[in-house]
């Protein structure tokens, strides 16, 4: 493995293991290098500004030479995604339907898959459409909400396909009955959202994206760590790094390589306190250059 042929990196983990230490290290590892490096939270609790010993908010700012960070709102990204989807629908419906339309796009916000749904949008945004960066970092929320995020382009790919097809066979068969049948907008927009779900798709697929699960030396973010490498795989996505943190014993560094056979691990040591700030970062940067090959 040679760490900085990445250029995606998505930290997983049980809460609490330290992923926005990992993540933050790991920017500054890249920032170091050379890279142009964004650390992105999608946790809604934040620790990046607790990390990074500074206030970050939810545009990029600068933390030192070549490293930024920003802490996204999942909640915000829902209904701002939402909104985009009432003004495209303004522009599609008649008004006669526009109002009850919008009320069933209000209440999805409170539905199952909305913050995942525009955590999708945001990633797809900074990593592919947008991409500023020649290293992004995500710092992800704890295992079963970044499993389903991760998982959200695969299962939307088939609902949207399956839409398309439908609304294919409804312009035929207008078409059928002697009616006009010009360029189809919803049809447009479908064919739009199937291309970027399927890039995201792709982005996570990458060999220069990274999967890493983060854990910690006892039994349950273990456990938790086995489980999301399996769901993964289940889903095609493979995990290509454990890291092991604050592990300072042998006895603790075998356990992990027992329970995860066959992935590249790195281990961190347990410290008096959390480091906070980039000199207390820096003690960590070197972690990182035994993945990269000489």
């Amino acid at each position: 493995m040679n760490l900085t042929e990445f250029k995606t990196v998505f930290l997983s983990g049980k809460g609490g293991v330290g992923k926005s230490t990992v993540s933050s290290a790991l920017g500054l590892f890249f920032a170091e290098k050379g890279f142009k490096t964004l650390v992105v939270s999608l946790d809604p609790a934040h620790s990046l500004s607790l990390t990074f010993d500074t206030e970050i908010g939810e545009k990029p700012k600068e933390i030192t030479k070549n490293l930024f960070a920003v802490e996204i709102n999942p909640e915000k990204e829902a209904k701002r995604y939402l909104n985009r989807v009432k003004r495209e629908a303004r522009e599609l419906l008649s008004p006669v339907v526009i109002g009850e339309i919008e009320k069933q796009i209000e209440l999805a916000y409170y539905s199952p898959g909305a913050l995942e749904l525009a955590t999708a949008d945001v990633i797809y945004r900074v990593a592919v459409s947008e991409r500023k960066f020649e290293r992004v970092i995500f710092d992800t929320a704890p295992s079963g909400y970044t499993l389903r995020m991760l998982t959200f382009p695969e299962l939307t790919e088939e609902w949207l396909k399956k839409l398309i097809v439908l609304r294919r066979e409804a312009l035929k068969y207008r078409k059928m009955a002697g009616k006009k049948v010009e360029e189809d907008p919803v049809l447009g927009i479908l064919e739009r959202r199937l291309k970027e779900v399927r890039e995201l798709r792709n982005l996570l697929l990458s060999p220069e994206t990274l999967i890493g699960i983060v854990v910690n030396p006892q039994t349950l973010p273990v456990e938790i760590g086995k489980r999301t490498v399996r769901e993964l795989s289940a889903a095609g996505i493979e995990a290509k790094l454990i890291v092991g943190n604050k592990t300072s014993i042998e006895e603790e560094k075998k356990l992990i390589e027992k329970d995860f056979p066959g992935i590249p691990k790195i281990f961190i040591p347990a410290l008096e306190k959390e480091p906070k700030g980039i000199r207390k970062l820096q003690s960590l940067t070197g972690t990182f250059k035994k993945l990269i090959r000489t």
